[in-house]
């Protein structure tokens, strides 16, 4: 690789939120919580310890529940559900957005690894990002009910496929933590030669995190799906160069950012 640049987003400013088990005040306490910091520098009351990793941790990628039901289970449905206030907690969607708002090309084709419900290609659709018609998406799942005609679904299993569908752009949210080193190492080298940018937000694994995790399924009263994924999915996350390292990406550029509600923020660019 050619550069390699990492940042870590710490809290310099602290506040309390009276937190219910309802969804909706969840999010909104939490999100109160996270807009008082200032997300610059790792400098926190007593916290440096606590977002720091033991030396000797490492990925641990194991099998979630989601993963083995039925589409059209209600248990997968509600932690389908789940996922939209995790996304919107850790802010995912709206990086995302940001992200692709200051790289895209006039006309730039958009792949999304890992789809699930079309939810984050309906936000970018909305802002007017991207046409859908200039989107396609990858998933194990049939295509949503309401995801539009122009747009192209791919229901299989990427490591089936000779290589990824041509895109300028290719985009994983929560996706990418599934695979183990070899699997991604596979995987980068099925990039097709149109694609230029990769963006990616996956867990970033810290024990300040899991704890959170811990804290956010008791208050969130969480399924025991969503219960059991998160902290599996926190331990199968991601820290330093450790993705693009896996993905074999040997001339690109490539920056990593870790923000303080979990999520690992990766962009790489050739």
């Amino acid at each position: 690789m050619a550069e390699v640049k990492i940042t870590s987003l710490g809290v310099t400013k602290a506040s309390r939120a009276d937190v219910v088990a309802d969804h909706k005040t969840c999010v909104n306490a939490i999100n109160v919580f996270n807009n008082s910091f200032s997300l610059d520098v790792v400098s926190v009351l007593g916290i440096n310890d606590l977002h720091s990793t033991p030396k000797r941790s490492m990925r641990q990628v194991l099998p979630e529940i989601l993963d083995s039901l039925p589409h059209h289970d209600p248990a997968a449905v509600c932690s389908r559900d789940e996922l939209h206030l995790i996304n919107r907690i850790m802010g995912n969607h709206r990086w995302i957005c940001r992200t692709l708002q200051n790289s895209l090309f006039k006309d730039n084709r958009v792949l999304e690894l890992g789809a699930g419900d079309g939810s984050l290609a309906h936000r970018v659709w909305k802002k007017g990002l991207v046409l859908p018609s200039r989107w396609s998406a990858l998933d194990l799942a049939p295509k949503p009910a309401e995801w539009p005609s122009d747009s192209a679904w791919h229901q299989c299993d990427l490591f089936t496929l000779p290589s990824l569908p041509e895109a300028e752009v290719i985009v994983a949210n929560l996706f990418l933590h599934h695979f183990q080193e070899d699997q991604l190492t596979d995987l980068g080298k099925r990039l097709p030669e149109s694609c230029r940018f990769l963006i990616a937000c996956e867990p970033a694994r810290r024990m300040l995190h899991t704890l959170q995790g811990h804290l956010l399924t008791s208050v969130a009263e969480f399924s025991h799906v969503t219960k059991h994924d998160m902290l599996v999915s926190i331990r199968a996350g991601f820290k330093g160069a450790e993705l693009p390292r896996a993905l074999g990406l040997e001339g690109w550029q490539t920056q990593i950012t870790t923000t303080f509600l979990g999520a690992y923020r990766f962009t790489a660019w050739r």
